[in-house]
């Protein structure tokens, strides 16, 4: 029966890699991987002297991600992310993609390693096996090579943090932790959101590495563009990226006639990148995994107007807030938590800055891969003899909200549902995921993973939580 077992893991593994790795040949070829594409035009950009915030689509020679609209870019991120991107520019753009693509994969897989490491989780082939087919089949995975984002660096970056933070008691390695959180931030603006919950759990040193690395990033910004172009992002570029985002109004459109000169012989859906036509969108999926969306519709239907930064903020203090009553009432759980507890915590903050992010797309769900490993330790648990009956239940919904997370939505998938009511409900799938998977951590967490020793201990009572 174990021989069996084995085989077909490893044949479902197989098929699942070779479909991962068709769709990432598939999409080097064919896809335009517009986020990568804004990445790389930045990269460009600042390689020959250009701010990487304007379209230099009328500078000579002309740098644009074929898309760009706009008299600005589509690159959002703070000017030294600009200067990591300049690396793939030394490979021509379509060798580039496969690069970002394999990097990103590599980094996912490390993150899942690294995980494994932290919790000390041994784990049986079958486990194994099974871990490697829910990464490539996982969903939000292939919309993330579809789109090039940068989630699964930034995935790295936290995940390392937060093992630092977890398994460490010596000051230099939250420090340390800090750092990495910060150029997490320069990646992704609104992890910055995870500022509050270390003042929560009272981590100082994590703050202080937080601070230190933030005024690194200024003086290295300072060193490579110069103090006036510093100014320049801070006064014009960041108030208009926070606004608009890639977008803005009509009058900031470069004029019909420019853009009609670029655009001439290329066909609708499909655009330019450095002489290749690529689909603009190759992939078509539900992107949204954020709170902010839907509250802003909602208000829209009651006729108030709210900037999706500003619900962002409200919806996040309401979240540090619930964080914050949850410590106080659990006190005596802080006092003495284990690794996988702390692991769990600063998982449920993820979760939370994936809900109140203003800009939350689906690729950004990467970071939920880490989940597969905290949901094989508390099963573990359960099979060492767990006799705290509600773990069972919590990691139920723990693992239903992780599926629904993994899972295609309609639109990736019409096969999912006849209905289109139904499928309007699976589209929300990563919103109701998360929420899931919130709840849940915060429940299991609750729950002593030490449970073996306090056993004996109790004597044979067995507690109910």
């Amino acid at each position: 029966m174990k021989l069996f077992t084995k085989l077909l893991l490893i044949t479902i593994l197989l098929f699942a890699l070779i479909r991962l790795f068709g769709f990432i040949d598939l999409l080097g070829k064919e896809s335009l991987q517009a986020d990568f594409d804004a990445f790389y035009t930045a990269g460009e950009s600042v390689r020959v002297g250009l701010s990487p915030y304007k379209n230099n689509l009328t500078s000579y020679p002309p740098i644009s991600d074929g898309t760009a609209e706009y008299k600005h870019s589509r690159f959002l991120y703070p000017p030294l992310a600009a200067k990591f991107f300049q690396f793939f520019t030394l490979f021509p753009y379509p060798v580039a993609k496969y690069i970002w693509m394999l990097f990103s994969l590599s980094l996912i897989g490390f993150s899942v390693f690294l995980t494994i490491r932290i919790l000390s989780l041994k784990l049986s082939l079958e486990e194994w096996l099974i871990i490697g087919i829910i990464v490539a089949l996982f969903h939000p995975l292939l919309t993330l090579l579809e789109k090039g984002q940068v989630d699964a660096l930034t995935l790295i970056l936290v995940i390392s943090a937060i093992g630092m933070m977890v398994t460490s008691q010596k000051s230099k390695h939250d420090v340390l932790a800090g750092i990495l959180w910060v150029i997490a931030t320069l990646f992704k603006p609104h992890i910055v959101f995870i500022m509050p919950f270390l003042l929560i759990q009272k981590k100082w040193k994590v703050l202080t590495g937080y601070l230190i690395g933030g005024l690194l990033i200024i003086f290295l910004t300072i060193i490579v563009y110069g103090s006036v172009p510093f100014l320049n992002y801070l006064r014009d570029e960041l108030p208009r990226i926070v606004k608009y985002g890639a977008e803005g109004p009509t009058e900031m459109k470069l004029p019909n006639d420019i853009l009609a000169i670029y655009q001439k012989g290329v066909p609708e859906g499909f655009n330019m990148k450095n002489g290749v036509m690529y689909k603009n969108t190759l992939l078509v999926f539900a992107e949204n995994a954020t709170l902010v969306k839907p509250i802003v519709q909602l208000l829209k239907k009651v006729e108030i107007e709210m900037a999706k930064s500003a619900i962002s903020v409200i919806l996040f203090v309401g979240f540090a807030i619930i964080f914050l009553i949850y410590q106080i009432y659990n006190r005596h759980l802080f006092s003495q938590i284990s690794i996988v507890q702390k692991f769990m915590y600063w998982l449920s903050v993820l979760v939370v800055i994936l809900l109140s992010g203003p800009l939350t797309w689906t690729m950004n769900v990467v970071w939920l891969i880490p989940l597969i490993i905290v949901i094989l330790y508390n099963f573990h648990l359960l099979k060492q003899g767990d006799y705290y009956n509600w773990r069972g239940f919590w990691l139920y919904l723990c693992t239903l909200g992780f599926l629904i997370v993994a899972m295609p939505d309609c639109l990736a998938f019409p096969l999912l549902s006849p209905n289109m009511v139904l499928c309007k409900v699976i589209n929300s799938k990563y919103i109701i995921g998360e929420i899931m998977i919130l709840i849940s951590l915060l429940f299991l967490m609750r729950i002593p993973t030490n449970f073996i020793k306090q056993r004996d201990d109790m004597s044979g009572v067995k507690p109910n939580i």
